[in-house]
């Protein structure tokens, strides 16, 4: 008890008096990136201010049709040109850089070269859709705002794509961003009648995940556009679920970019090897999650900052935490799901064209195989590939959690945001 208050009182966040309350990851992400860049503390504290706003206002609950009584939280952003306004402003009078664009290989820097074999296609599209779907959270965690940390990296690389069009006095494309969360998680629901949500998990595997995210995303593309860019990315659990989801997707699939991160029970099912390689997910996840529990102020911050966060959201938006009866649901569907990673799940890599990023450290899902191949296949490439089938897969040097501290890309994009105005302003 005593060293849960040394942390409580270590990661307690500063009270800003007269301002909204702040998502999980941004104070945490904030302080780290600060150490860093100091100098640029305000432009990104005014950036994930932007974040917090949005996704805070449109946090919503939705509610199968295909599964009744099952439901999960989503949120989502829009990038548009008051957006970039407004966090150009924060930087008093915008001044002009030049002309030209710039793009995500102009802001790649050091060795943070991992993205480039997973160069997006069709960025020039009128209508831009990301879905980020996130990993495995005992409940009430598993919400929409556990993605969070994908999200915000996503909303912050994909600013300079709607600058660069106001810079040139371009139309700007409808970029939005979905962050989906579980059913297991806060503002989600579970049905465990026989033959009902956890049965069919229990049975169908991750597949059923696939139908569900895929209901919520025919509904969102709606519509005769031609002119679309749909990227769905998942983290862990989540990067699994994307190849399940794509399956259920034919009429979009030719729009479809999939980015799955460090995958988690992408194993073949069957046999001692693969309850072997399930025991290695279960061992995994443990050890990490300790070990960043006891020294990763990232994780001391998001254990602070998520209950009080949760009960902020449900006071603000009127949704109501848990039943006990719920709650003792969610828990069986969430042990349904790990049972489920560690039994294993094909995905199809031959078939679909996939982009999996590979964490080398990761304990809960590498082999020595891997770390072998990857550091023998010419070394100096700073980000060999792999092909799989019709898929590409590229290992990166990071464990499980948080892959996405790229603070060095953050910095030049918010020099670039916040220094930029439009052509002729």
């Amino acid at each position: 008890m005593a060293a849960f208050e040394v942390l409580r009182m270590k990661a307690k966040p500063r009270a800003r008096e007269g301002e909204e309350f702040e998502t999980p990851f941004h104070g945490p992400t904030l302080e780290a990136f600060s150490k860093e860049f100091p100098e640029k503390k305000d432009a990104l504290d005014a950036a994930l201010t932007e974040f917090d706003a949005q996704s805070i206002k449109n946090f919503d609950v939705y509610h199968s049709k295909k599964f009744e009584g099952v439901a999960f939280s989503f949120t989502k952003l829009k990038i548009t040109p008051d957006v970039i306004k407004r966090l150009s402003a924060k930087r008093g009078s915008p001044q002009e850089i030049g002309s030209g664009e710039i793009s995500d290989g102009d802001l790649i820097v050091g060795n943070d070269r991992e993205e480039a074999s997973g160069t997006e296609v069709h960025t020039g599209a009128k209508q831009q859709d990301f879905f980020l779907l996130t990993g495995f959270a005992p409940p009430p965690d598993g919400h929409a705002f556990t993605a969070e940390d994908v999200g915000i990296d996503r909303f912050l690389r994909l600013l300079p794509r709607v600058a660069n069009s106001l810079r040139l006095g371009q139309e700007p494309p409808e970029v939005t961003i979905y962050l989906l969360g579980s059913p297991t998680g806060f503002g989600g629901s579970v049905t465990g009648g026989k033959g009902e949500w956890i049965d069919q998990v229990k049975d169908g595997g991750f597949e059923k995940y696939g139908e569900l995210y895929a209901e919520f995303i025919k509904e969102h593309e709606a519509g005769e556009n031609t002119d679309r860019h749909i990227v769905l990315q998942g983290v862990s659990k989540g990067a699994v679920v994307v190849e399940k989801t794509l399956k259920f997707l034919p009429e979009l699939r030719d729009s479809i970019q999939c980015l799955l991160d460090t995958p988690a029970g992408d194993h073949t099912p069957g046999g001692p090897k693969a309850w072997l390689k399930g025991a290695q997910i279960a061992a995994g996840f443990t050890a990490e999650t300790i070990a960043r529990v006891m020294l990763d102020d990232m994780m001391q911050g998001l254990m602070v900052r998520g209950p009080k966060f949760i009960q902020d959201l449900s006071r603000k938006t009127g949704i109501a935490v848990d039943a006990p009866e719920q709650l003792a649901l969610k828990r069986k569907a969430a042990l349904a799901e790990i049972l489920t990673m560690m039994k294993g799940t094909r995905m199809d890599t031959e078939n679909n064209r996939l982009f999996i990023r590979r964490a080398l450290y990761d304990p809960a899902t590498s082999s020595p195989m891997q770390l072998v191949k990857a550091l023998g296949k010419e070394p100096k490439i700073a980000a060999p590939t792999f092909q799989r089938g019709k898929s590409l897969e590229v290992p990166f040097a990071h464990s499980h959690y948080f892959l996405y501290r790229r603070y060095h890309r953050w910095a030049s994009i918010l020099d670039f945001v916040t220094n930029s105005k439009p052509t002729g302003s």
